[in-house]
């Protein structure tokens, strides 16, 4: 006899637990990507980088029904092709994060994209709407640049991208979004260093390595 419990809905939290609310005949797990089924020895898998839903459901001749259907999300190379077509020629996608907090089903994604010549970042983010929302954060060496001006600011101490909402500008705070790209970067660069998770917090510190020179303007004549 197959017994099933009468949890409803599981979601998946950010920091990768199960969270049930009760209901009746149906359990369904929502907001991962990757899946790997065994099913009486056969395995059926998607590595695949598409947020999914999976139903599991008992039908009236007591088979049990399994259904994993994609949330619409397009794959990062699809996402990626689309995004460089809005950015000037010479940008190559740089590195590629997630938000920590899951908004209305959906993780939100940012993909990171960097001139090679001459040094520039630029971000965008892609949450439930599925609308981009780009952030331009320049290049450090440019002193009025946004992640300049987040790195020359982070504190000496332990610290978490909420608190820099407190000592950054409004210009850059905006809807904390800029502040998130950032220090993806800098702890891809290697001018930060994540120490702690907790829950959706992320504890940072700030390394040794220095802070680049600023560019000196050209003196024409």
């Amino acid at each position: 006899m197959l017994s099933v419990s009468v949890s409803s809905l599981i979601e998946v939290t950010p920091s990768r637990k199960f969270k049930s609310e009760t209901s009746y005949s149906q359990l369904t797990i929502q907001g991962f990507t990757q899946y790997l089924f065994q099913l009486e020895g056969t395995q059926i898998s998607s590595r695949d980088r598409l947020l999914k839903r999976l139903t599991l459901e008992i039908g009236l001749d007591g088979a049990l029904v399994l259904q994993v259907v994609s949330l619409g999300e397009k794959s990062a190379d699809e996402i990626t092709e689309r995004l460089l077509k809005a950015l000037p020629k010479g940008y190559a996608l740089y590195h590629e994060t997630e938000a920590a907090k899951i908004i209305k089903g959906v993780r939100g994604r940012y993909f990171h994209f960097r001139h090679p010549d001459k040094g520039d970042f630029i971000s965008f983010n892609i949450g439930a709407g599925g609308k981009p929302y780009r952030i331009v954060l320049g290049s450090f060496i440019d002193p009025q640049s946004k992640i300049r001006t987040v790195l020359e600011a982070l504190p000496d101490r332990p610290f978490r991208k909420a608190q820099l909402v407190h000592i950054l500008p409004q210009s850059i705070v905006e809807n904390r979004q800029p502040i998130k790209a950032a220090i993806d970067i800098l702890e891809k660069e290697g001018y930060v260093k994540k120490i702690a998770t907790k829950g959706t917090s992320e504890d940072y510190v700030r390394t040794e390595k220095p802070i680049p020179s600023i560019s000196q303007p050209k003196v024409v004549g």
